[in-house]
């Protein structure tokens, strides 16, 4: 399956963790993209953090600033965990997004990247956890999630059983792993989550 559609809007995944939102407002096309590394096309341009499997980089960002709206923790509208930010019909609430540890085998300390809970106008709500491991922030939100993409990778971020417990604690409608590249992570997580969520296999485009 190469995208979802659910109610008014249709998710396509682009590389290890991007994603394309495709959803109409006011009776006009629009995309929404997160962490895509071509950024052509869409309207709303979301960036968790600056590695470059996530983020092309500020020269291509340059580009587009005047035509697209940007959002990330170092480019374009310059934003933070806690913030909340309303694009046109679509609200974006900025969260936290990172691993715990110390020192330099940290790859996502604090303060690197963040998450996005996007609620769109039919009051539908997309959380695109970014680059996270299973965080106190995690586990205590209180947000409605209908669509969830979570990373079941390790090395980073969350491994499976950390994002099984993820899936428990929010309780999505759908949730869709990203941020893998060993197909048995997901057969794994599909098969112990599958209770609590529905979960989707999405193809990815390179």
């Amino acid at each position: 399956m190469s995208s979802i559609e659910f109610k008014s809007m249709r998710v396509k995944l682009e590389g290890i963790a991007g994603v394309r939102v495709y959803f109409t407002m006011n009776n006009d096309h629009r995309i929404l993209c997160i962490d895509i590394l071509n950024p052509l096309n869409c309207n709303y341009i979301l960036y968790t953090h600056s590695h470059p499997r996530h983020y092309p980089g500020d020269g291509i960002i340059d580009k587009l600033e005047d035509k697209t709206t940007v959002l990330s923790p170092m480019k374009g509208y310059l934003i933070k965990p806690g913030d909340v930010v309303r694009l046109d019909n679509i609200l974006v609430k900025v969260v936290d997004a990172y691993e715990e540890g110390l020192g330099e085998a940290t790859i996502h300390p604090k303060g690197l990247g963040v998450g996005f809970i996007v609620e769109f106008e039919d009051k539908v709500t997309l959380y695109h956890m970014g680059d996270t491991g299973l965080i106190n922030e995690i586990l205590n939100l209180e947000e409605r999630v209908d669509l969830l993409l979570i990373p079941i990778g390790g090395d980073g971020v969350m491994n499976v059983e950390e994002a099984v417990e993820a899936v428990k604690s929010l309780k999505p409608i759908i949730t869709i792993p990203i941020h893998y590249t060993d197909r048995r992570f997901f057969f794994k997580f599909r098969d112990m989550v599958q209770p609590y969520t529905q979960v989707i296999d999405l193809k990815r485009s390179d």
